[in-house]
């Protein structure tokens, strides 16, 4: 069997590849092929060169400044531009006479870090992919096609973002991003002989190969956060990608346990086989009330489709159903996603931030007393998850005025519902 790595491109959303590198350096795990686009093909040549120290050396101290002159970093807040607008002025300047930004530091930062002799020994293969400016026509490469002195081009022109960056020439020809044809060039690493792949994409909603999820000897790693913006070089969030590819790996090896949170592997305990249970009686309960009303088209596991969707798992253990819903309950009261929690601890942590903000439920329920279904609606609508989460619990273990029967208004409110089952039965 082959192993490969594929690499998907997206700028400073690559510190997430180096958390991946960082795992997989500790999981003892090597590739025979590795296959990037963009910055994934920078990083996978680095893997293939062996350049792990340089390559996590270079990602903890990268800023904007590594990538182009007079740069500016672009988070999706509008604040992010305002503390950076001495540079703003000056960046568009040179980007519009350059018909592009200078990216004169990229360009000398893959000069330095590649090293075709030594990629050329590496027992590694490597495939890259560009794309030819304007006609479009993909150009997939490996390492042993390309001519000499020509490896730091063929980067280069991968990682060219036309028209944020501007196109590459070699040999006359103009070449941009190769995420204009594949951004997660798996077939290449097909052609060159995987037939075991590790995928790494750089999109938390959108995947890009959909097809190879769920595929024998294909593991598809994908972040379980959104990265933000492929041009957001703050500090604090390259450090938290990188944690999150750490964090993302080690979970799809199995060296831990979590979806989006990550806790050290237990055994599936009483309180998983518990809510799980209940999960089942409760759409039984509902399965048989749609029968009784004669309705002929129904979901028979609507819950368990909240859990399957937040989990991205066709099937799923007895554990994930406790674990799902316990992490659904964590991101709704703003738990942080980056350490390694034990269950116990994670699940204390829970209660403790539930209880914090549960005084505001007093207000809500004066606010729902005696209004109908479609006021107690337009309410719900108004408040946020953590309010909504509250206001479900009470409902459900009967701790305050009784107002609604939560599941009226299931499509509403799914997570929420679901979490709340999980803390109204929390041990």
């Amino acid at each position: 069997m082959k192993r490969a790595f594929v690499l998907a491109g997206g700028g400073s959303k690559g510190a997430y590849e180096i958390g991946f590198y960082k795992a997989i350096q500790e999981l003892g795990i090597q590739p025979d092929i590795v296959t990037g686009t963009s910055i994934g093909a920078l990083i996978g040549c680095m893997i293939a060169q062996n350049d792990y120290e340089e390559a996590v050396r270079l990602w903890e101290n990268m800023d904007i400044t590594q990538v182009m002159n007079n740069g500016i970093s672009v988070s999706m807040n509008i604040d992010s531009l305002v503390t950076q607008r001495n540079r703003v002025v000056p960046f568009f300047k040179q980007f519009i006479h350059d018909k592009g930004a200078d990216i004169t530091p990229l360009k000398e930062m893959i000069i330095r870090l590649s090293d075709q002799e030594r990629l050329l020994a590496s027992p590694i293969d490597f495939g890259l992919v560009t794309v030819e400016y304007p006609s479009l026509k993909p150009v997939q490469i490996t390492k042993h096609e390309m001519a000499p002195d020509t490896l730091k081009d063929y980067l280069i022109a991968s990682a060219s973002c036309y028209p944020a960056f501007p196109a590459h020439v070699m040999d006359g020809k103009e070449y941009v991003d190769g995420g204009y044809y594949d951004n997660l060039p798996v077939r290449l690493a097909m052609k060159m002989g995987a037939d075991e792949l590790v995928l790494v994409d750089l999109n938390h909603k959108k995947i890009i190969h959909e097809e190879y999820l769920h595929r024998p000897n294909i593991k598809y790693i994908i972040p379980s956060q959104d990265l933000g913006n492929f041009l957001d070089f703050d500090r604090e969030n390259l450090d938290r990608r990188i944690q999150l590819g750490y964090l993302d790996t080690m979970k799809a090896f199995n060296a831990y346990d979590g979806f989006v949170y990550t806790y050290i592997q237990r055994r599936t305990d009483a309180a998983a086989i518990r809510f799980y249970n209940l999960i089942l009686d409760i759409e039984a309960e509902l399965n048989d009330g749609m029968i009784r009303k004669k309705v002929k088209v129904f979901n028979p596991q609507p819950l368990t489709d909240v859990l399957r969707n937040y989990t991205r798992k066709q099937a799923l253990a007895i554990k994930d159903y406790d674990h799902a819903a316990m992490e659904i309950c964590a991101q709704i009261l703003d738990i942080d996603v980056t350490p390694i929690y034990e269950i116990k601890e994670l699940r204390k942590l829970i209660r403790s931030e539930f209880l914090k903000q549960r005084s505001n439920t007093d207000e809500i329920v004066e606010g729902m007393r005696n209004k109908n279904l479609s006021t107690v609606k337009m309410l719900l609508n108004s408040l946020n998850s953590k309010q909504i989460l509250s206001l479900i619990v009470s409902q459900i273990m009967k701790s305050e005025t009784y107002l609604f029967e939560p599941r009226s208004f299931f499509p509403l409110i799914d997570k929420e519902y679901v979490a709340a089952l999980y803390l109204a039965n929390m041990k």
